[in-house]
């Protein structure tokens, strides 16, 4: 059996940096396709998530996939069907 040298506190960190790579590209994307309610999403500064932790990270990068996505639903013209 192989034992992994990778510790507990190298994975975390690596996924955090992970983490702030895609808040970085998300941030990078501007906020255009967002509700004026969901901007203050993309108000969010880098160095506060810097302190929290990958729970914190995660919510923030799942929220502002959802917004993005009712956004981008918003500009789809409905049929009035239904």
């Amino acid at each position: 059996m192989k034992w992994s040298t990778t510790t507990f506190w190298e994975k975390r960190a690596k996924e955090k940096r992970s983490f702030q790579e895609q808040i970085s590209a998300e941030l990078k994307m501007g906020y255009k396709d967002l509700l004026l309610a969901d901007r203050q999403l993309a108000e969010v500064q880098l160095g506060d998530l810097k302190e929290s932790n990958g729970d914190q990270h995660a919510y923030w990068l799942l929220a502002m996939e959802t917004a993005r996505i009712v956004g981008r639903m918003s500009t789809v013209p409905t049929t009035g069907i239904g």
